[in-house]
Order: structure tokens, then C-alpha cells, then sequence
């Protein structure tokens, strides 16, 4: 029974360092296989990091642009603001050869005005004022 019981302790044994090697063979094919899977997810992370600096450097530069058009913008404005006070300088000059009886001067300015500020208020205004003029002085010829 001791032989029995030795060949079955052997038997186990060897049944158990088998398991263990295929379990250890096994183990190690996975550990392989989750080194390799580290590695690519390692070069995708890196390929993603480096269009992430990419678009962050667009982002930027991006930045710089708006900053650089919305300066622009306001010299625009303030230019726009100046060139505006400059037809009502103008409209203002118009009027005054106007009320000196100075109909000929005043059409000329009126003109300049519209020329120079073709979509301004004031050369609006202008072109009303030269027609009531013409037709004035029109109206002055026939009496």
C-alpha cells in the first residue's frame, strides 16, 4: 500500500510541475502579449501627444492673429471716427460758403464731400443740398 501511495504521491507530483510549467508557459505568452500591446499603445500616445503640440501651436498661433486683427480693427475705428469728422468738416464748410451767398464755392465742396465720402451722412446730405441749389439757382435764371 505504501508503494501505492508513493507512486501516487509521484504521480501527482509530476501531474503538478506539468500543470505548473503549461500555467508558467502560458503566463509568460500573456506577459509577452501585454508587453507588445504596451509598446504600440506607447507609439499611438506618442503619435497623439505629438498632434496635440501640433494643434496647440496652431491654437496659437491662431491667437496671435485674432490679436493682431482685432489692433487692427481698432485703428480701423479710429480712423474711421477721424475720416467721419473730417466730411462733417467738410459738410460744415459746404454750409458756410452756402450762407455767404457763396453758391459756387459751396457746390464745390459739395462735390469734394460726395467724391471723397461717397457712403458718409454728410455726402448723403451734400447731394440733397446741391440739388436744392441747382434748382435755386435754376429758379433764379428764369425770373
Amino acid at each position: 500500500m505504501r508503494k501505492i501511495l508513493l507512486a501516487t504521491g509521484v504521480f501527482l507530483l509530476f501531474l503538478c510541475s506539468g500543470m505548473a510549467q503549461d500555467s508558467r508557459s502560458t503566463l509568460n505568452s500573456k506577459i509577452d502579449f501585454c508587453n507588445r500591446e504596451v509598446k504600440e499603445l506607447e507609439t499611438e500616445l506618442s503619435k497623439y501627444k505629438h498632434l496635440l503640440d501640433l494643434q496647440n501651436s496652431d491654437i496659437q498661433d491662431l491667437k496671435m492673429r485674432i490679436s493682431g486683427l482685432q489692433q487692427e480693427i481698432k485703428v480701423s475705428e479710429q480712423e474711421n471716427s477721424d475720416l467721419r469728422a473730417i466730411s462733417v468738416v467738410i459738410l460744415n464748410l459746404a454750409r458756410k460758403f452756402e450762407k455767404e451767398g457763396n453758391y459756387q464755392s459751396a457746390l464745390e465742396v459739395y462735390k469734394l464731400l460726395i467724391k471723397t465720402y461717397p457712403t458718409s451722412l454728410e455726402a448723403a446730405s451734400g447731394k440733397l443740398k446741391m440739388d436744392d441749389l441747382r434748382e435755386e439757382s435754376s429758379s433764379e435764371k428764369k425770373k
